[in-house]
């Protein structure tokens, strides 16, 4: 793949792809902040496959490309074909070429198995560029192991059923849902790039909890290792104690040997080092 393609349909430009459910996009943009760029010039065929009735139908849900000249010519466009056209020897048959700020309606212009998008752009003006949800359906009757959308009466995956995209056009496929699906739906509802962000921000969130968690404790140990616990019943007597006038002097030249007086003056408060030295706890 062309490595200036690569954000072009989402990051499959020039592909072939079958599957019950996807997002054909302009581009990578998971937030709807970037827009798509220049110089692109991809093609996206998909397949809904060989069985009898089998199609995909096309729902825009985001729609924005540069507008055409007063002539009506468009230099950003996508053109969509019922067919493949890599086969040479399939009808194909063109459904439009779009562009401009009002999305197409296309919801119900697909009647063929195969549908080939070919998406252009050109070295100027760039824009938010389109999302669109190609859903693969059959005709009724529906089997186990599928759904029936009752408004536009078409067959979908029941796998489909509460993934975070309404699939029919009446929501049906994501109504009983338990709660686990529905936190699970709204969750998916941010893509995979929504999802990458999530977990980066809370990856960072807990990197700097940890930070912070350490920091905290360190100011705490700094602060204890300058203050002296006075519990008697836990002093070594004959080894290191205080003095009642809240001083502590060396009383002879080795270190630790101190003298000591009335050791209840201290008995259960905080006292800091520099009022009191105890060396044996």
């Amino acid at each position: 793949m062309d490595p200036t393609q690569s954000d072009a349909f989402g990051g499959v430009c020039d592909d072939y792809i079958r599957d019950d459910s996807m997002f054909i996009s302009s581009h990578m943009n998971p937030f709807n902040l970037v827009n798509y760029g220049n110089n692109k010039h991809c093609r996206l065929i998909i397949d809904a496959g060989p069985t009898s009735g089998a199609r995909y139908r096309l729902k825009v849900l985001n729609w924005e490309i540069e507008r055409p000249d007063d002539n009506g010519t468009c230099y950003d466009f996508l053109a969509i074909y019922v067919g493949n056209v890599d086969d040479a020897s399939a009808n194909n048959t063109l459904i439009g070429v779009y562009c401009g700020i009002i999305a197409p309606n296309i919801t119900d212009a697909i009647s063929k198995r195969s549908i080939t998008f070919i998406w252009i752009t050109n070295s100027h003006m760039t824009t938010k560029g389109f999302r669109i949800l190609a859903l693969r359906t059959e005709t009724p009757p529906c089997s186990e192991d599928q759904f029936l959308c009752e408004r536009e009466y078409r067959c979908i995956p029941a796998s489909l059923l509460c993934d975070g995209t309404n699939h029919c056009d009446d929501g049906s496929d994501e109504t009983e849902c338990s709660g686990i699906q529905r936190f699970i739906r709204l969750f998916l509802r941010l893509g995979l790039g929504g999802i990458v962000a999530v977990g980066v921000t809370v990856v960072g969130a807990l990197m700097l909890l940890i930070i912070v968690a350490c920091c905290v404790k360190c100011i705490k140990q700094n602060k204890v290792s300058d203050v002296v616990f006075i519990r008697p019943n836990h002093l070594d007597i004959g080894n290191g104690t205080c003095y009642s006038n809240d001083v502590a002097t060396e009383a002879g030249s080795n270190i630790g040997d101190w003298k000591s007086t009335n050791i209840n003056n201290f008995a259960g408060r905080t006292v800091h080092k520099s009022e009191c030295a105890l060396h044996n706890f």
